[in-house]
């Protein structure tokens, strides 16, 4: 399961590529793609374009944990996929969509690559939009970069089929997204994506993907490693439920009322989730500007307004959330330090299940 920009993302290859139990914090429009990303992340997920050292408006996530040594089949950037086939692969789409009786258009080629590390796999589409900034000078820039990307970085990013889903009804854009994402998606009561896309087998994504012939040496790979994964699936849903007990910590409890007070003593009170000021920014954002961020559509002094208010609750939630991303990080440290401790053996086999898959040809 993967998470998507304001605009429905970029249908792309692999989107359930099983190569990893833990799921990391969505940048930019990269796409967290493994066996937990369907699960809880840390609450502070993107849920609009940033710059990728943007992830968090707090601090930066820490790096290290104790089970990154167990977790991946490998490090490293690869291109996912080529410009042909990745042709092929939108055309495969359009045709699954028309049999259905829904237009798509076709997306251009663009470059795709996949990050795998720290246990978890990113799959990265090369639209950029904003410059590569710290996270406090881009929140002091950018705020979360909702409603104040530049006009020509937000037009590039929308995906045109967007304008059709748009001028949909309610009733027509839900089947057209079930259609096109599976019908396990969450919709929101006007039928647009939520914060996941649930990709099932009957997806126009997924019917795609089989349909475009794909390298044999990588579709071999990817059995070896997950016939290795299911073979210890017992040892990965822990790992999965891990996430869970990090966010119901009472350290990250209290940790998240500190925060909330930090964000009232700033002037910006009534926040009780860390992901809930960026969810208000987007949705006043699309009350104004539309569903696609369009700022040529918006009264100009009405997007100003919006655009200090942004900005000055981003300054605030950057600065407030750097404790609980501190507190945050110590609680999954503590708890991935015990959970190893308690199941090293079948750790240490698991990663030696997966080197061995990694390393066959």
């Amino acid at each position: 399961m993967t998470a998507p920009s304001p605009s429905s993302p970029r249908p792309r290859r692999r989107a359930q590529r099983p190569l990893a139990p833990l799921a990391g914090t969505l940048s930019g429009l990269a796409l967290i793609v493994g066996l937990s990303a369907c699960g809880a992340t840390s609450p502070h997920s993107a849920a609009a374009p940033t710059s990728s050292a943007s992830s968090s408006t707090g601090a930066e996530p820490s790096t290290t944990s104790p089970l990154d040594a167990y977790l991946g089949a490998g490090g490293g950037t690869v291109t996912e996929m080529s410009a042909t086939r990745d042709r092929e692969y939108q055309e495969a789409i359009a045709q699954c969509m028309a049999a259905q009786g829904f237009d798509y258009i076709p997306q251009p080629a663009g470059a795709i690559t996949t990050t795998r590390e720290g246990g978890y796999e990113t799959v990265h589409i090369d639209q950029p939009s904003f410059p590569d900034l710290p996270p406090a000078q881009f929140a002091a820039r950018y705020g979360y970069g909702i409603s104040t990307a530049p006009a020509s970085a937000s037009r590039g990013a929308i995906d045109p089929n967007e304008k059709l889903v748009t001028k949909m009804s309610v009733a027509e854009r839900v089947a057209y997204q079930h259609a096109l994402y599976g019908e396990s998606t969450p919709l929101d009561s006007q039928g647009y994506l939520t914060n996941s896309v649930d990709e099932s087998s009957q997806a126009c994504l997924s019917r795609a993907d089989k349909a475009v012939p794909s390298d044999k040496q990588e579709d071999a790979l990817e059995h070896r490693v997950s016939r290795a994964q299911a073979a210890y699936q017992s040892l990965l849903d822990r790992i999965h439920a891990l996430n869970d007990s990090e966010l119901a910590d009472p350290r990250v409890a209290i940790a998240t009322q500190t925060w909330s007070q930090c964000l009232a003593t700033a002037g910006f009170p009534g926040y009780t989730g860390t992901d809930q000021p960026r969810a208000k920014i987007l949705s006043q954002a699309r009350a104004l500007m539309g569903h696609d961020l369009d700022p040529a559509s918006a009264d100009p002094a009405r997007l100003a307004a919006l655009r200090r208010t942004e900005i000055q609750l981003a300054v605030a939630d950057n600065t407030c959330h750097q404790a609980w991303q501190a507190t945050f990080d110590a609680v999954r440290h503590d708890l991935e330090a015990a959970f190893v401790a308690a199941n090293a053996t079948e750790l240490k086999s698991y990663r030696s299940a997966l080197a061995a898959a990694s390393q066959q040809q």
